[in-house]
């Protein structure tokens, strides 16, 4: 039984080309068969390279349009380049796609859903407190200022990585992508 099951395994090759008819439509009025691409076509490493180059130079120009400095790195995988973004969501990559370069090459890391974060925090820790200038920001802004203040009176030293977390419309509290 093992050996007949063994002779009917199909090649990498042949399961590639099932995947690409599997996907097949009929054209409306004809009896036409289209067929679309396979989702897994093989890119040379010339043309990620190609793709690289583009974005590295784009990266580090000085014109920094918003689809840039969303961007918190790219790299080239084994068949595409894999591009993460601060704010990962469909409208974010397209805004990606449009702005920066578009390409089939091009695969989105991470989740679309926000990551949720309902813990409390504390805004006083042995006489260190930290307020914001307002006590709330409209959506869309994209600065906003801290106000550290030191009665311990003792040196503090700062720079451990944090997070922001702003209330959804369905009252979930979401972590707030930054640069930290």
């Amino acid at each position: 039984m093992q050996t007949a099951f063994a002779a009917c395994k199909q090649s990498f090759a042949a399961q590639q080309k099932k995947v690409a008819t599997i996907s097949k439509k009929r054209v409306v009025k004809s009896k036409k068969r289209t067929y679309r691409k396979a989702s897994a076509r093989k890119y040379s490493h010339r043309e990620l390279n190609a793709i690289m180059r583009i974005l590295e130079r784009k990266f580090l120009s000085e014109d920094k349009t918003p689809a840039l400095r969303n961007v918190v790195g790219f790299g080239m995988g084994s068949n595409s380049i894999d591009v993460a973004l601060r704010w990962n969501t469909k409208e974010k990559q397209l805004e990606f796609r449009r702005q920066i370069y578009n390409s089939p090459a091009i695969r989105f890391e991470g989740k679309l859903d926000p990551i949720i974060d309902n813990r409390e925090g504390v805004s006083t820790y042995q006489g260190i407190s930290l307020k914001a200038e307002k006590p709330s920001y409209p959506l869309g802004t994209t600065e906003i200022r801290f106000t550290i203040t030191n009665h311990s009176g003792e040196e503090f030293v700062y720079g451990e990585a944090y997070s922001i977390t702003a209330q959804g419309a369905d009252g979930n509290w979401f972590v707030v992508p930054t640069d930290c």
